[in-house]
């Protein structure tokens, strides 16, 4: 009788927590693990930024870790949410909330506000949460 052998390919969907400032090592090695894991055939169903992550959605024109996460959600239309509680104490504004503080608006192209629901849409669809930062 002949060996059969099998390949079982899995391929998994990733909801990703990014808590830690843009200038620590967190939100870097956060990327680096999304470029990773599509270039294998797995998906990100959202990146939530919450606490110090939200700077990361920051507009700041220059800024290499703004221009790393636009370009991972130009690249593969991902899902960036900065949590609107965390956003707003951190003065990271959308056109709705920086109208209503009657402020200029912070956000990045690319990210939106929202809140925890949308963290937790994530880790209930998702196959596999993951934490960056402290």
């Amino acid at each position: 009788m002949p060996p059969y052998f099998f390949r079982i390919t899995v391929t998994l969907s990733y909801a990703i927590l990014v808590v830690s400032s843009p200038n620590s090592q967190g939100p870097t090695t956060a990327a680096n693990f999304i470029r990773a894991a599509l270039n294998n055939g797995h998906s990100i169903y959202r990146v939530f930024f919450l606490a110090d992550g939200v700077l990361c959605g920051r507009d700041a024109p220059g800024d290499e870790q703004q221009q790393l996460w636009q370009s991972l959600q130009q690249d593969h239309a991902l899902d960036l949410v900065l949590c609107s509680s965390s956003a707003i104490q951190r003065q990271v504004l959308d056109n709705r909330e920086a109208k209503r503080q009657n402020l200029p608006a912070t956000i990045a192209s690319g990210f939106c506000l929202s809140g925890l629901g949308q963290w937790l849409d994530a880790c209930e669809q998702a196959d596999r949460i993951l934490r960056f930062g402290n």
